[in-house]
């Protein structure tokens, strides 16, 4: 997936909001969006290594279920869209899916993972390790009702 937008999400599905925000934009500038989510230990730390799989794999299926379900609503059906479900630190997770593909930009959806109470601090560090410009979706605008 070359020359990809970048979505991230952690601690499970998703906001829908953000979601269509990154992909109405990946449709937008006709590029392949990854979307990259990540159980991060604040909020699955706890979980033991099978339970961590099951949940992977129960995540994934959702997520592609959402996408299809947004990509109808957008009328972009035929958009390509990969699900990627990692587990570790945020940042970390991100360096590493981005490392092989060329990524255009990052775009990050709220609310923001735990340790991180500013915007600025977490886009400066993806920017940082993914040399990308990196974007923080609010998690609802004006404009998602339309």
């Amino acid at each position: 997936m070359k020359e990809s937008l970048v979505y991230v999400s952690w601690g499970g599905t998703g906001q829908p909001s953000s979601v269509r925000q990154a992909l109405k934009r990946a449709a937008e500038v006709e590029r392949p969006m990854l979307y990259l989510a990540v159980l991060d230990p604040e909020n699955f730390g706890d979980l033991d290594s099978p339970t961590t799989s099951l949940v992977v794999e129960e995540l994934k299926w959702l997520l592609d279920a959402q996408l299809d379900l947004v990509k109808s609503q957008l009328g972009v059906e035929d958009h390509e869209v990969e699900v990627l479900v990692k587990v570790g630190d945020v940042a970390e997770m991100v360096e590493q899916a981005v490392k092989p593909i060329a990524p255009t930009d990052i775009l990050v959806g709220a609310p923001l993972p735990a340790g991180y109470t500013e915007p600025d601090a977490l886009t400066e560090l993806l920017a940082r390790v993914t040399g990308c410009p990196v974007t923080v979706f609010p998690a609802r605008t004006p404009a998602d009702s339309s």
